[in-house]
C-alpha cells in the first residue's frame, strides 16, 4: 500500500472522507481502521495519530457530515422571530440538505438504530432555538397555540427524513416520476401549514 504524502489537513480530509463513505455503507461495527486506511491510502498509525480511536473518528465523521446543516439552520433561526415563513424555510432547508446529501440519509438510518449522544446534543442546541422561535410565533398569534413546539419540530424532521429513507419504494409506486421530490415537498408544506396556522 502506498502511503499518502500529503500535508496534515489534506491527510485528515482523506481519512474523514473515506471513513464517512465506509461508515454509511456498512455501519460503524462492520468497518475497521484497516479498511479506512486502505480506502484513504494511509497507514493505521497515521489514522490513530490524527483521530485517536475508531470511535473518535466515527464522531468526527458524523459531525462533519452534519455541521453544514446545523450551522445553516442555526443562522436561519437567529435571523428573525418566529413567523410562518421562518418555519417554512426551516422545513425546506432540511429537505434540501437531505436531498443534496444522500450519505447523510444513510447516516441518519444508522443513528436511528444505534442512537448517538453527541449528535443528540448538537441537534438539541438547534432544536431549543427552534422551539423558542415557534413559541414566539404562538405568542404573536401567528401559529396555533395548542400545539407543542417541540412536537412540531419532531414532526417536520420525521416527515422529511422518512421521505428520503423510503423514496426508492415511492418512486416505484409513482412510476419513477422525475418530480417526486418537489411534489412531496409541496404536499407536505400544504398539509403542514394548514395544520399549524391559527384556526379562523
Amino acid at each position: 500500500m502506498a502511503t499518502r504524502t500529503l500535508d496534515a489537513d489534506a491527510t485528515r480530509h482523506a481519512i474523514l472522507t473515506s471513513a464517512e463513505q465506509l461508515f454509511v455503507e456498512k455501519g460503524f461495527a462492520a468497518v475497521s481502521i484497516s479498511d479506512i486506511g486502505r480506502a484513504a491510502g494511509v497507514t493505521k498509525s497515521l489514522i490513530h495519530h490524527h483521530f485517536g480511536s475508531k470511535e473518535d473518528l466515527w464522531g468526527a465523521a458524523k459531525m462533519r457530515m452534519m455541521d453544514e446543516y446545523f450551522a445553516a439552520q442555526h443562522a436561519l433561526l437567529e435571523s428573525r422571530g418566529g413567523d410562518v415563513d421562518l418555519l417554512r424555510e426551516s422545513i425546506v432547508a432540511y429537505f434540501r440538505f437531505l436531498q443534496q446529501n444522500p450519505n447523510v440519509v444513510r447516516l441518519l438510518a444508522w443513528l436511528d438504530i444505534a442512537g448517538d449522544p453527541i449528535m443528540v446534543e448538537a441537534a438539541r442546541q438547534v432544536t431549543d432555538l427552534g422551539e423558542l422561535r415557534i413559541q414566539n410565533g404562538q405568542q404573536l398569534g401567528l401559529l396555533r397555540s395548542d400545539l407543542e413546539p417541540r412536537m412540531i419540530i419532531t414532526m417536520f424532521l420525521g416527515v422529511v427524513k422518512s421521505w428520503f429513507q423510503s423514496r426508492a419504494m415511492c418512486q416505484v409506486i409513482n412510476e419513477n416520476s422525475d418530480d417526486l421530490d418537489e411534489r412531496y415537498l409541496q404536499t407536505v408544506l400544504k398539509i403542514f401549514f394548514e395544520g399549524v396556522l391559527p384556526r379562523p
